[in-house]
């Protein structure tokens, strides 16, 4: 079993900034509370307000997946939604 790093890029529609961080810092505490979540940050660009970007290690491919599945993430996708373009995910190994 390796650990599992997602890098997520995130598209956010003009004006909408400070909702989209404030609904990410929800999830990523959210996620955290998860087993197997070990680390989860947002990071926001100093020059650009149209992106932000998520990184966060799952311990392994289950709890992963236990995550995508959760209920909570329904919520999640709902409060994005209209707040992003899209988004674009890349799945690491790590460790």
């Amino acid at each position: 079993m390796s650990r599992l790093a997602i890098i997520v890029e995130w598209d956010v529609k003009d004006g909408c900034l400070d909702a989209f961080t404030e609904a990410i810092r929800d999830h990523a505490a959210g996620s955290l509370a998860e087993d197997g979540c070990e680390r989860f940050d947002v990071l926001l660009p100093r020059d650009d307000e149209s992106r932000a970007f998520s990184f966060a290690i799952w311990r392994d491919d289950a709890t992963l997946q236990n995550h995508i599945g959760a209920a909570r993430m329904e919520t999640f996708r709902s409060r994005r939604a209209p707040l992003i373009d899209g988004m674009h995910a890349t799945y690491c190994d790590f460790g």
